[in-house]
């Protein structure tokens, strides 16, 4: 050990230490860079991802107002050759469309069905209608944020004894 002027190699790197004052201007450069490349790939895929759950909770809604309908129609006790409104064939609009998601009116979602009759065969061939039955194609369309539509099928008997 030297007791005079003379420094150790553990003080040399001691001054080294104390010698730098913060980063260069190319290591800012870098980390701006490459925090730049992260958040622009960030906000893009949340962007992505709020248009594509928005879409979902659309779809979702008009899946469930196309449902709801049916539910209406399973729930229709026929009376004796005589088939309700809602169930004669042709094309019928929601007394309420503009619907809301909840299937009140004025909102973003329109709502129809058309009921057609059922062929009957006979040797692979079709003879007629199936006397009694229906078949309702329900769906729901809307506007924003794109426009699409759902559909569903059912079923449904216009007379207590369908066949």
């Amino acid at each position: 050990m030297c007791w005079g002027g003379s420094t150790s190699g553990e003080e040399t790197g001691m001054n080294r230490l104390r010698s730098q004052r913060g980063f260069t201007l190319v290591e800012v450069l870098s980390a701006l860079g490459l925090f730049s490349i992260v958040a622009v790939g960030i906000s893009t895929s949340t962007i992505s991802n709020m248009q594509l759950n928005r879409r979902g909770k659309t779809i979702a809604a008009a899946d469930a107002l196309a449902q709801n309908k049916i539910e209406q129609i399973r729930l229709i006790q026929p009376v004796l050759y005589t088939p309700t409104a809602e169930l004669t064939v042709g094309v019928h609009n929601d007394a309420d469309n503009p619907l809301t998601a909840l299937d009140g009116a004025n909102g973003d979602f329109t709502r129809s069905w058309t009921v057609s009759t059922v062929p009957q065969y006979y040797n692979g061939s079709v003879v007629g209608a199936r006397p009694g039955v229906v078949e309702v194609v329900v769906s729901v369309s809307w506007t924003a944020p794109i426009a699409g539509t759902v559909s569903a099928v059912t079923y449904a008997c216009t007379t207590p004894t369908c066949g």
